[in-house]
């Protein structure tokens, strides 16, 4: 699933930057979910949001960009709900996820426990972000 170069410098570095990682359907559904409670807090800006290929629609960038600036504190609650939401949980716990956490770690799959999932919102053009959007996932060995 990776390469020994990759997985040396996962282990240099402490971290890995892959695409593709996560299947389309899994993306769209977290899409899917932001978009939903973007439109809960702030319909009026949110509810005309084309609802395909959301994390790539620079409407729904430009919108996100202008929720944060104008909504600190809404746009807190879309983050704080999507760090418990049940499509992160999903996507965490996936086959295809412990999966590829085992070949990165080299260790089997029932030594690993999901210790904490994040979801960091880095939305592109946003000056206060350089990633874009992505899941972040730490696993920790337990034996």
């Amino acid at each position: 699933m990776i390469t020994k170069e990759q997985q040396n410098f996962f282990t240099k570095q402490g971290y890995i930057h892959l695409k593709q990682v996560i299947s389309n359907d899994k993306v769209n559904n977290i899409a899917q979910t932001i978009l939903a409670l973007c439109c809960k807090y702030d319909p009026e800006n949110f509810l005309s949001i084309d609802k395909h290929n959301i994390l790539s629609n620079p409407a729904f960038h430009k919108a996100f960009i202008n929720f944060k600036r104008n909504s600190p504190i809404l746009a807190g609650r879309v983050y704080d709900s999507m760090q418990s939401s049940s499509v992160i949980s999903a996507l965490a716990s996936s086959e295809q996820m412990m999966l590829f956490i085992s070949s990165l770690s080299g260790q089997p799959v029932n030594e690993h426990i999901i210790a904490h999932t994040i979801v960091r919102m880095d939305i592109p053009k946003d000056d206060k972000n350089n990633l874009g959007w992505h899941p972040k996932t730490f696993f920790r060995r337990t034996m």
